[in-house]
């Protein structure tokens, strides 16, 4: 019993560790030593059962401690999806100390150095699968520390994750490897040289490029807010509208709103076929003709088709030879008339769409399952870009953003201001305030000024080396973002 309880205690230290250096804590260089307990303790147990359950102990008391405020202010849905999480997450994270546990029972202590190695496969993973779990990369860990972060327009959140579970490796094997044979040179030197290749890059000099200010306009309203204008286009159009007159400078050169600000599916749904047509996207172009600034918002979207069945795997029936998708995505409204729009490209599992189809469709083929799930979103190719004079944004939504894999998709050459659309439908401070940070290494990879927008008057800004830009808590706010 003594030695659970220790062997839970070290545990309980990486958790902490781990909570303390994650967003929105952020002690400074706390993750390059939060794994070594961890490591230590699971990579000295007496077998894989015991390596997986103390890593994953570790794991579960630091998801606890960053959800804890969300457990006590979360209605019961939402707890009982935390609790979930909670106990399934350290099992997916626990799988790499599996694998790397069984190697070092076959060749011995020097398998605790494909540790690393393991553990950025399964992040890897996690961006191509159907049930990816983003939030805990390691790389996006390190965001609001700019020394940690300063190589990733080389070698991005991967690399940092790899370097910063590196270190902790070779500290782990380091004493492992003096407490049995007294030697630490191996260990010393892979420790130096990830340090020097994580830390080196923020203190190298980039020639800076001739930059030009532009002010944005944020509408960040209040949930609450929204809601009450739910499945009004009409009102939502006016509420925005009233905050824009209602400036004493109203003179911008961007209007941007949150994540799926524009909805109305019941009623009046924005198709995509024939987007300019539609009343609401007509007032939203005199708006911006208006003021002369392009609008680019958060939309729920509609898109239609003719087909004799369904056309996409998350389309639903119309009726005879009609069928449609429902877009998470965004629209584009500049002063000359033009309207684009683009489609979500990865999607929440469970809350916005529904993991591992193939599977659901092969069940729905045999009669085992009902066809389609009505309020599950679809992923739909436009192609088009957000480009209005010398502002050309790439402009994910959400959950997108811890994809480097899908912003690359997003940022070509001449992209020069990453916008990502938000919403928070969490009451977790500690959830809020560190998804935002998040964006910082998108801005430091790309080089790219990044806009958080988001409701409840908390959008977050900063400038293309990741340091925060003032966004006035206010329910319109204007601030000034430098392109190049």
């Amino acid at each position: 019993m003594n030695s659970r309880i220790k062997s839970f205690g070290i545990s309980a230290i990486s958790g902490f560790l781990l909570f303390a250096g994650w967003p929105p804590i952020n002690w400074d260089g706390v993750l390059l030593i939060a794994f070594v307990p961890l490591l230590y303790n699971s990579y000295t147990a007496p077998n894989t059962k015991q390596a997986v359950l103390r890593f994953a102990q570790g794991f579960f008391i630091f998801l606890l401690l960053l959800h804890f405020d969300f457990l006590v202010r979360g209605n019961w849905t939402h707890r009982i999806w935390i609790l979930s999480g909670l106990l399934v997450i350290p099992i997916l994270w626990s799988i790499p100390i599996a694998i790397g546990f069984l190697i070092k029972k076959r060749y011995g202590g020097y398998a605790i150095l494909l540790f690393p190695f393991l553990y950025i496969l399964q992040e890897q993973v996690h961006y191509y699968w159907d049930f990816p779990i983003t939030w805990f990369h390691l790389g996006y860990g390190l965001a609001p520390t700019s020394w940690l972060i300063g190589g990733y327009p080389h070698y991005g959140p991967t690399g940092g994750s790899f370097l910063t579970i590196l270190i902790n490796t070779v500290i782990c094997y380091g004493i492992i490897d003096y407490q049995t044979k007294k030697k630490w040179r191996l260990a010393s030197t892979v420790f130096i040289l990830s340090l020097l290749v994580l830390i080196g890059p923020y203190f190298l000099f980039f020639k800076g490029e001739q930059e030009w200010p532009i002010r944005v306009a944020i509408f960040q309203p209040s949930l609450s807010e929204i809601e009450i204008r739910n499945e009004n286009l009409d009102a939502q159009i006016d509420f925005l509208e009233d905050e824009l007159e209602a400036q004493s400078q109203p003179n911008v050169d961007l209007i941007v709103c949150p994540e799926a600000y524009f909805c109305e599916v019941i009623n009046n749904p924005i198709f995509v076929n024939s987007i300019e047509k539609h009343p609401a996207i007509n007032r939203l172009i005199q708006l911006s003709m208006k003021y002369n600034a392009p609008i680019l918002s958060g939309a729920i979207l509609v898109k239609l088709y003719r087909a004799n069945n369904f056309p996409t795997p998350s389309s639903k029936r119309k009726e005879e030879g009609i069928y449609y998708d429902i877009i998470n995505g965004s629209i584009f409204i500049e002063p000359t008339g033009r309207v684009s729009w683009q489609s979500k490209k990865a999607l929440v599992p469970l809350a916005e769409a529904i993991p591992f189809r193939a599977l659901f469709d092969g069940l729905q083929s045999v009669g085992l399952m009902e066809k389609r799930m009505v309020d599950q979103y679809g992923i739909v190719d436009s192609k088009m870009k957000y480009e209005y004079q010398n502002i050309n944004i790439a402009a994910p939504v959400c959950y997108e953003s811890l994809f480097p894999n899908i912003l690359d998709k997003y940022v070509s050459t001449n992209e020069n201001l990453m916008v990502i659309l938000s919403t928070y439908w969490t009451d977790s401070e500690i959830s809020r305030a560190g998804h935002a940070e998040f964006s910082i290494p998108d801005a430091v990879m790309y080089k790219l000024p990044v806009l958080f927008c988001t409701t409840n008057s908390e959008s977050r800004a900063f400038n293309k080396r990741g340091k925060e830009i003032d966004v006035a808590p206010h329910r319109l706010a204007i601030v000034e973002i430098r392109l190049q």
